[in-house]
């Protein structure tokens, strides 16, 4: 049998990279001729499994909705709290059962969805609050900064290419840039001034020790060294 290196799935003699991960094969890593295809030779097609299972989520989510309406309008005749529970079920079928239907939505638009269907929940509660004006300023800012520090997690995980050690160099520095960007946020904000304080221990530190791991990497004989004196020391 022949498998792609990197993401497993079977291949055929012919292929020069593999059709789900777009990994490229080098010549003699795939010797075996495999007998059939281990993946639909329609890349686009989503499996009915999972379309079936986007249903049965949205159908599930539609129960509560429509007892909190029918709740709202039986209370008082209005609409109250319903929206709340509505946004927090939208922002559950994007984040979980929408993926399910696109067989190759990529990672980066999945984070952008997730990132305004959760500003769209926040701009509903500001409606509900009668208070807006904290939404565009604060609320979004948030949003897609935590977005963007969850895909920046997922994608180095995924990326083979880069050393152990080179991700947890990228890890420690995105969290301490992280911090100091909320606490700038939240400062310009309250006060319109951008000063750090509480950012600053969690910065400098993972500045200093991403800066650290970074020359052990870029400094192969180190890297050795301290490689060897830590299996010594086991």
């Amino acid at each position: 049998m022949a498998y792609c290196y990197h993401c497993g799935v079977e291949l055929l003699e012919t292929e020069s990279a593999c059709p789900l991960c777009q990994w490229q094969v080098c010549g003699g890593e795939n010797e075996a001729i495999p007998s059939r295809r281990a993946y639909p030779p329609n890349m686009e097609s989503v499996p009915l499994n999972n379309r079936r299972r986007a249903l049965t989520g949205l159908a599930v989510l539609l129960i509560p909705a429509l007892c909190c309406l029918a709740i709202d309008l039986a209370d008082n005749g209005s609409v109250n709290w319903g929206p709340y529970i509505w946004g927090a079920e939208a922002c559950v079928f994007v984040y979980l059962f929408l993926p399910e239907l696109f067989s190759r939505l990529r990672l980066l638009l999945r984070f952008v969805l997730n990132a305004a269907v959760t500003a769209g929940y926040l701009y509903v509660i500001g409606l509900m609050l009668n208070t807006t004006n904290w939404v565009l300023p604060l609320g979004l800012p948030l949003t897609f900064l935590a977005s963007a520090a969850l895909y920046s997690f997922i994608k180095t995980v995924k990326t083979a290419k880069v050393s152990l050690l080179a991700k947890l160099c990228i890890f420690i520095g995105a969290a301490g840039l992280l911090s100091a960007a909320l606490e700038a946020v939240i400062g310009l904000y309250e006060t319109a001034r951008l000063a750090l304080s509480w950012s600053l221990p969690v910065l400098l530190p993972a500045l200093v020790i991403a800066g650290i791991l970074f020359g052990i990497e870029s400094n192969r004989p180190l890297k050795a060294k301290l490689i060897r004196i830590l299996l010594l020391d086991k």
